[in-house]
């Protein structure tokens, strides 16, 4: 089984984003930061720090992000996904092939064309992260994706 993480990181207004180029069944999609752990990483809130800072040039803390849930497949991959709510979303920029971008939350949140660009479960995983019942009682989730040939769904 393979490991990666993805975070939620919004400020007030805004919303981070990365579209990706790969894999191919993602390209042009647009989903949250995240990436692969890495043998080198002690836990995946290192990971999620990691990634961000080399995707997005912003240095985060363990402080910055809270765990709040989990997707996956059992039997091929587990994504553990952590919610940052701070000015420093403000200050991302590309660092690397695939582009960062900075969406106004109300764009994020109610423009349907847009929204068929997301991955799957993007919005989802937005409300179930910042749903105040979740802040709250400190909720986490879990979506399982099915299998569908190998590739998301459409």
């Amino acid at each position: 089984m393979k490991d990666y993480v993805l975070g939620i990181a919004e400020s007030n207004d805004n919303i981070v984003l990365i579209q990706k180029l790969r894999p191919e069944e993602q390209n042009g999609r647009f989903n949250f930061v995240g990436g692969k752990v890495e043998t080198t990483d002690e836990a995946t809130i290192d990971t999620m720090i990691r990634e961000f800072k080399e995707e997005t040039g912003v240095q985060t803390s363990k402080d910055d992000w809270k765990f709040v849930g989990n997707l996956g497949r059992e039997a091929d991959f587990l994504i553990d996904v952590f919610y940052m709510n701070s000015d420093k979303a403000n200050l991302v920029d590309t660092q690397e092939d695939e582009k960062i971008f900075l969406v106004q939350k109300d764009v994020f949140l109610h423009d349907v064309e847009f929204q068929k660009t997301f991955m799957p479960n993007l919005l989802a995983m937005y409300y179930l992260a910042t749903s105040t019942d979740a802040t709250k009682y400190n909720c986490e989730f879990f979506i399982e994706y099915p299998v569908f040939g190998g590739k998301y769904a459409p």
